[in-house]
């Protein structure tokens, strides 16, 4: 059994023997409910989402259809960016404020945290910005800074035009970036 699984289990209070015993169809001491178990294994079926594994390979893997795994992941995010609107509303919950936006955009994107950045770009998909980030292109400021026939050389089926948008739709997000970051630093030096 992996850390993680062993983790979630402690959490819950599930023996790992309980379990084992429960695998193979064996009688187990352990009296634990139903509703303990489902939230383990929902656990478990979040952690593989979270580790990048596909929708079908869950699935397939917990015996459930695509359609159930598709709804439990967008609850979820439907719920995480419930919390963080809650926790906005209370200054004592200001460490959420900065956990749970990269945690939200992963799970609405579904991908990895690498290709977050280029997921930002207005109409890029997961398989394209995955393209980017395998050819170097890992930042907004790398992709702004690409030429357009570079881009095309690097990225396969990158037409001139598309490499043209990207890296105009990159630098107008640096910009955007930039500014939201001297609106930030002008705030923090009027409070001193």
């Amino acid at each position: 059994m992996k850390n993680e699984e062993k983790v979630v289990l402690k959490l819950l209070e599930i023996d790992e023997m309980f379990l084992q015993k429960k695998a193979v169809g064996l009688p187990a001491q352990q009296n634990v409910s139903k509703q303990t178990m489902l939230r383990f294994y929902i656990a478990m079926m979040l952690y593989d989402l979270f580790k990048n594994k596909s929708f079908y390979d869950v699935a397939k893997f917990w015996d459930q259809s695509r359609g159930t795994i598709r709804n439990l992941y967008s609850q979820v995010a439907s719920f995480a960016a419930s919390i963080l609107y809650f926790s906005k509303s209370y200054d004592e919950f200001w460490p959420y404020h900065e956990l749970l936006p990269m945690f939200i955009q992963r799970l609405t994107f579904c991908t990895s945290l690498e290709i977050l950045p280029i997921m930002e770009i207005p109409g890029i998909k997961r398989g394209r910005a995955l393209q980017l980030v395998r050819a170097g292109f890992r930042t907004l400021r790398s992709l702004a800074r690409a030429q357009p026939d570079h881009l095309m050389k690097t990225v396969l089926n990158l037409s001139l035009r598309t490499a043209q948008i990207l890296i105009k739709h990159s630098k107008r997000l640096l910009c955007e970036q930039a500014e939201d970051l001297r609106d930030q630093a002008a705030a923090l030096v009027e409070d001193i």
